[in-house]
């Protein structure tokens, strides 16, 4: 019976070295080829923290009003707002949010989300807040996270580390508080983009979601990287950084706009809400065939104006002309 056994753990010991041997020699599976580049998404938490969030003038709840040279000007368009600081990926986003005159609680109104462009801050809406204003509607502002390249932004977070698809969480992340506030009227939501705000607005209207909490869209010379990543055949081929308007962006950022630039066209002539697109005749940065391009592409939806001497920001005489004459009226069509 013991030499029986012993036989029996022999074999056995004789198939395991078996299964062994057959493992070792079979050919190992090929490793797992990853990509150059695996963009982290627009959950994106950047690292640095403005210290304008421990700044008692800028403290939760306190009042806001942009800063004028101009006393003049500071008489036309002054405005006073009402500071929130939004969560957006375990950063804080600074926001402005100004009603008009008069508001005891009670009322509700349309309400403007307004983007800002490269490298800016909030206060490149300055000269539109108050005619909204006037004409009934609330304005929301805000700082993009990491959208300006010096110290002048308030929001955390540093250029480097900016992309669309930062700035689309951004978005996502102040329409929500939006949507919280007794004095909005949720079923009257307008976004405005003015430069890459108009490109960030472009991708909001491409967005599935986004796309239908608006009933319309305001453009103010939209600017694209188009010609930036032109030369990129693949988003793994873009490089660490590159120059643009005179400020360095990272890899996030390039990798974003060459995946935007390229997906976003072909949805554009679905977007079924009413869009108005103004550019300036003397604009130097946004050329005005680019701009044509984009109306065509969203079709019949777009309504498009050349303002023949305005510049890439609108200058303030021009002001009143192009929000009575073209803002307004459209607005007014969709609430």
């Amino acid at each position: 019976m013991k030499r029986i056994c012993i036989t029996l753990l022999l074999l056995f010991s004789m198939l395991l070295s078996a299964c062994g041997s057959t493992g070792s020699s079979s050919t190992p599976d090929a490793p797992v080829e990853e990509k150059a580049y695996v963009y982290p998404g627009e959950t994106r938490r950047m690292a640095y923290k403005n210290p304008a969030y421990e700044k008692d003038s800028y403290a939760e709840g306190a009042s806001y009003s942009p800063v004028f040279t101009n006393e003049e000007l500071k008489q036309q368009f002054s405005y006073t707002g009402t500071i929130h600081w939004v969560d957006c990926c375990e950063n804080h986003v600074f926001t402005v949010l100004s009603l008009p005159e008069g508001y005891d609680g009670t009322q509700t109104y349309p309400l403007v989300l307004m983007l800002h462009g490269f490298n800016s801050t909030l206060d490149e809406w300055t000269y539109y807040v108050k005619p909204l204003n006037d004409a009934g509607y609330a304005c929301l502002l805000f700082d993009f996270r990491g959208g300006h390249s010096g110290n002048a932004s308030r929001s955390d977070g540093k250029m480097n580390q900016m992309s669309f698809d930062t700035k689309l969480a951004d978005i996502r992340a102040v329409l929500a508080y939006a949507e919280t506030l007794d004095m909005v009227d949720p079923d009257k939501l307008l976004l405005a983009g003015h430069s890459q705000g108009g490109m960030m607005a472009l991708i909001s209207m491409c967005d599935e979601a986004l796309s239908k909490r608006f009933n319309g869209t305001l453009l103010l010379a939209p600017y694209t990287d188009a010609a930036l990543v032109a030369s990129y055949e693949a988003p793994e081929d873009v490089p660490e950084s590159e120059s643009l308007l005179l400020c360095t962006v990272g890899k996030d950022y390039l990798y974003a706009a060459w995946k935007y630039e390229h997906s976003i066209w072909n949805t554009l002539p679905s977007y079924d809400r009413p869009t108005l697109i103004l550019t300036g005749g003397a604009d130097s940065i946004v050329k005005e065939e680019s701009v044509q391009r984009i109306a065509e592409i969203i079709g019949e939806n777009a309504t498009y104006a050349l303002i023949p001497e305005g510049y890439h920001d609108f200058q303030p005489e021009l002001i009143d002309g192009v929000i009575n004459d073209y803002i307004l009226p459209f607005f007014g069509g969709l609430i």
